[in-house]
């Protein structure tokens, strides 16, 4: 009797048991379940490797992600093939900052997913809208990649990573861009084509401009938001492609021809062929563009400038070449013994005057003057040169007759400061006056000379 009335009560607790756990929810989801309350788990074996031709997908990207350690970036991009799952960016986001943060996850499952966080759009392009991805879209995004705090498998943020493809749209569908071959040496004679100073550019370290300038050329594809031609600033942003490829190379914020402002959008449109001078840099070592205020425009489809040079010819013996202005003496034949002047190695006081005469290391001078200017140069340091304002002098007296004069100057916010179109030189023998003459009284432009190297004539 016993046995059968503790049967009964085992019975009676069990059902009771089971009656609270239905009662009960569960506190998070289980792994693989995605959200379903235990119902079949759906699993995708990882799979791709990473490449523009064969994307990981979602289980991929997270194995390779996690198997960096904790907060460990990626050495190499990657590109990653995947099902938006949700969008958590705010319009506020979008107006400043113009990126994204959403989750992707393998077709058909809810679990695991992968952040793409802080991300571009197609083209490298900024978001402008919220709308712009969608829950059940089909993405390829390309970046670095991090395990945060070894919990979060995610890209690498503040725009450094961005989506290649939505639904096959924007490139294609496996994240591949067509190259093309590289041509050209990047002088003013054998331009680069796009593929070509791509190539060149990533060849730079991270973030370290290229030391020399160079021409290079390609039709434009499509201009960035708010950086057309005619904008506040007078330079434009933009892509340039090659011919029957997809690569483009980014050309942040150049100037015009002649290296002055762009006035209007009728100036530079889609489609048109250009040629390009100045410096590049690998920007975080994934983006091959134009150095900020070291870049021209030198031709539109064969005009508003030389159709491949990027001289600009002013008064006789003047030439200005991006930041470098050379003055030349055309009556004697350029040797090649040289002496060196760097502005910053002289001993001035930061904003302290510059007017007075500076001995170089083979015997010549410098001297900077007021001249007929209402504004006596100046010594900057932020600039590491003089300032020399308009009517402004320069004059060299050289160890033995002078052939040239080249000038390396600053360039700030768009701007080279290379002195007025107006500026005359004068050579005398072992002399040459350069004075940064301007027509009227308001206006022009500073000569901001870093560096000066003197080549004498040949004996």
């Amino acid at each position: 009797m016993k046995k059968i009335l503790y049967s009964m009560v085992a019975l009676v607790v069990a059902a009771f048991t089971m009656t609270s756990c239905e009662d009960v929810p569960m506190p998070y989801d289980r792994p693989g379940t995605g959200g379903n309350g235990g119902g079949e788990t759906i699993v995708v074996e990882p799979a791709g490797t990473g490449t523009a031709t064969d994307p990981f997908n979602v289980s991929g990207a997270i194995a390779y992600t996690q198997s960096l350690g904790a907060d460990v970036t990626s050495d190499k991009e990657i590109y990653i093939k995947g099902v938006v799952l949700e969008n958590s960016t705010t319009e506020a986001t979008i107006k400043s900052y113009g990126n994204m943060t959403f989750t992707i996850v393998d077709a058909g499952t809810k679990k695991p997913v992968f952040t793409a966080f802080q991300v571009y759009g197609p083209g490298k392009k900024k978001f402008t809208a919220v709308s712009d991805i969608k829950p059940g879209q089909e993405v390829v995004v390309c970046g670095k990649v991090i395990n945060f705090r070894g919990k979060t498998p995610e890209t690498v943020g503040k725009g450094a990573s961005y989506v290649v493809s939505i639904n096959g749209e924007g490139g294609s569908s496996g994240g591949e861009t067509t190259p093309g071959d590289a041509k050209g040496d990047g002088t003013q004679a054998n331009p680069y084509n796009v593929a070509g100073i791509i190539a060149f550019t990533k060849a730079l370290a991270p973030n370290k401009n290229s030391d020399k300038q160079v021409y290079f050329t390609g039709t434009v594809d499509s201009f960035k938001s708010g950086e057309e031609p005619g904008n506040t600033y007078g330079n434009a942003t933009f892509y340039l492609k090659d011919e029957s490829t997809t690569e483009k190379f980014y050309c942040f914020r150049v100037m015009g021809p002649d290296n002055k402002k762009f006035t209007s959008a009728d100036q530079l449109k889609v489609g048109d062929k250009v040629v390009v001078y100045g410096n590049v840099v690998n920007y975080n070592g994934n983006t091959p563009e134009t150095v900020l205020g070291k870049a021209y425009v030198v031709s539109i489809n064969g005009g508003g400038g030389s159709t491949g040079g990027g001289t600009t010819e002013l008064a006789e013996g003047i030439s200005i070449n991006g930041t470098t202005v050379t003055l030349t003496n055309t009556k004697v034949t350029a040797g090649t013994e040289t002496v060196t002047c760097v502005v910053n190695d002289l001993g001035i006081a930061d904003k302290g005057a510059a007017a007075g005469t500076y001995n170089l290391s083979d015997g010549s001078t410098l001297t900077v003057a007021q001249g007929e200017g209402s504004s006596a140069p100046t010594y900057y340091k932020l600039s590491k040169g003089f300032r020399l304002y308009a009517n402004n002098t320069l004059s060299f007296h050289g160890k033995k007759k002078i052939a040239k004069i080249e000038i390396t100057c600053d360039s700030y916010n768009g701007t080279n400061y290379v002195g007025n179109p107006t500026a005359t030189v004068t050579f005398n023998g072992q002399d040459a006056i350069y004075c940064n003459k301007l027509d009227g009284s308001k206006g022009g432009v500073q000569l901001r000379a870093q560096k000066m190297i003197i080549t004498y004539a040949a004996e």
